[in-house]
């Protein structure tokens, strides 16, 4: 359900880049197992946080979860951008250092320019 989520908000319309507010970018994220957006799911989400004995946890904390996947997953930055809706890669990039070629790139970058000199 969450891939067909993602899916989803890859493909919403570029009207949704003027709304007002960035928040409604969050909720857009998710959907009903039809498809139908779920607009307003506070209640839900605070009973379902209760029930699993989670305190201080909000839907933002999943954004947060979707774009560390993503990027330890490779998924090029500028797609997370987009798929998350970010205002700018600026934002994105906070993620950045997660992704595991990161730190090996620099590394063998480095190490293959010490062991020619």
């Amino acid at each position: 359900m969450l891939l067909s989520a993602l899916q989803k908000a890859a493909e919403a319309p570029a009207e949704l880049d003027r709304q007002p507010s960035p928040m409604l970018h969050m909720y857009a994220m998710f959907a009903h197992e039809k498809g139908e957006q779920i607009k307003w799911f506070k209640k839900g989400f605070e009973g379902a946080c209760r029930r699993a004995v989670i305190d201080y946890f909000t839907p933002h904390d999943m954004r947060h979860t979707v774009a560390s996947w993503l990027v330890q997953n490779e998924v090029p930055i500028r797609q997370v951008c987009e798929l998350l809706r970010h205002s700018s890669i600026t934002v994105t990039m906070r993620y950045a250092h997660l992704a595991p070629s990161n730190v090996m790139d620099a590394v063998n970058l480095l190490s293959s320019h010490f062991s020619h000199t």
